[in-house]
């Protein structure tokens, strides 16, 4: 929604990521009483009663725990969940669906039923801790060997609402010094695609759909290749789209990268039940762009200027937000399309905008020129197509396997010859600089 909505209303929303109000210290030992059949100081060597972080749902607090496989003393961070939730989240869900249900009888055309539903289906599998070890234990399987950048935190028991896990600490990727350390804001943005790619187009990993920036951090780590370790929390909300979905979606990539709007329309309809006056908004929505854009302009070419992207930008936001007799027709229309695609696509669209919000935040700076930001939107166009069509290349029964494997290979190409251009052009710049 940082799209979309004034940064005004987005930025007073970031708190809440990591800033709620705080559960009591006696209130947590009781549920460690209630669940666990025991008081914090029976379990842990040290226990801090102010914790590192405070969400919505749970807070987190450091402690140090002795390892029962080698009775060593190891410093963990516990997550427990608020006590209250127990009693006030049935009651919100109910009273959510049921206000939901009043505006939707007086204003059908505004409905948010779909949000009360939404809700339900989600909540409680992610107030359920177990899931979360579930989650985390197998994306950190998944990346051990593909991503030697990012390190998903060592779970070693959960319960349903407390959670032990290992302790590791890092920066905002917003607020992270970057250029003190000497670590590369595109190399950085790069693997965040890479990561994002692998779990929405891979068939064996579920997506992480609540990637915002207090669920990431980063920090140096001179073992890494490049330098840094990014560190992925929060494992609570996953969803594992089928194969097909995964399919539909990756074809909806491929036909927009290529400017086949029938491609688009087609897979839009499938993937979102979507009418043809209405797949060009829910592809907006996808990508981040304008819906002028999206019908009428090449996104590998030079359409990802700054200028562009801040037109775009305005241009949305006046349509959503205005009046229906100016051109505000959107936000009518971006109803109805929520009111009945698939909860799946939902959790698309949201995954999809807090990554968007991420590289905006890591890659919008004062050192960051137009032509950076215009190479590092275009990779991530280019990354896209890679993992897209290694996807339908895996996945598409109907077509060619060799056929399917050339074009796999020509956006692998494309990549690696944009890589080569991308270094030339950095080298270039630190000479003209230098000199």
């Amino acid at each position: 929604m940082t799209y979309l909505l004034p940064p005004q209303w987005t930025d007073t929303m970031i708190p809440l990521q990591q800033e709620c109000y705080k559960s009591s210290i006696q209130e947590i030992n009781d549920m460690f009483v209630k669940d666990m059949g025991k008081n914090i100081d029976e379990i842990f060597v040290e226990f801090d009663p102010n914790p590192i972080g405070v969400a919505s749902l749970a807070q987190v607090h450091r402690a140090k725990i002795v390892l029962p496989e080698d009775n060593s003393i190891r410093e963990v961070a516990v997550k427990c969940q608020h006590p209250s939730l127990i009693t006030l989240v049935p009651l919100d869900v109910m009273l959510t669906t049921y206000v939901f249900q009043v505006l939707d009888w007086w204003f059908p055309e505004y409905s948010l039923v779909w949000l009360g539903e939404e809700l339900r289906e989600s909540i409680f599998v992610e107030l359920d801790f177990n899931n979360e070890k579930m989650n985390a234990d197998k994306t950190g399987a998944f990346f051990k060997n593909k991503c030697d950048f990012l390190t998903v935190p060592k779970v070693f028991k959960a319960f349903k609402r407390i959670i032990i896990m290992e302790y590791l600490s890092g920066s905002r990727l917003d607020t992270f010094d970057y250029e003190g350390k000497g670590i590369s804001r595109s190399k950085v943005s790069k693997s965040l695609d890479k990561m994002l790619n692998e779990m929405i187009f891979s068939n064996d990993v579920g997506i992480h759909t609540d990637i915002h920036g207090g669920n990431i951090a980063i920090r140096y780590n001179e073992a890494k290749k490049d330098k840094f370790e990014v560190i992925l929390y929060d494992h609570g909300l996953y969803r594992y789209p089928d194969v097909s979905t995964r399919l539909t979606y990756s074809k909806f990539w491929i036909s927009l990268l290529s400017r086949d709007i029938k491609g688009m329309q087609q897979n839009l309809e499938i993937l979102g039940n979507v009418s043809e006056s209405e797949f060009p908004l829910l592809a907006a929505c996808l990508t981040g762009r304008s819906i002028n854009t999206i019908m009428n302009e090449n996104l590998l070419g030079n359409s990802n200027t700054l200028a562009l992207r801040d037109n775009e930008r305005e241009e949305m936001r006046e349509r959503f937000l205005g009046d229906y007799d100016n051109g505000g027709d959107i936000f009518v229309q971006l109803m109805n399309i929520l009111s009945k695609i698939p909860s799946i696509v939902l959790l698309l669209l949201k995954a999809n905008d807090l990554n968007r919000h991420l590289q905006e935040s890591l890659l919008s700076h004062d050192g960051n020129t137009s032509e950076d930001y215009l190479l590092d939107t275009l990779r991530s166009y280019l990354m896209i197509g890679k993992y897209a069509s290694r996807n339908i290349y895996q996945n598409d029964r109907k077509n060619s396997h060799f056929w399917l494997y050339l074009k796999y290979s020509l956006w692998n190409i494309k990549l690696q010859f944009f890589d080569i251009y991308a270094r030339y052009v950095a080298i270039k710049n630190y000479l003209t600089n230098w000199l």
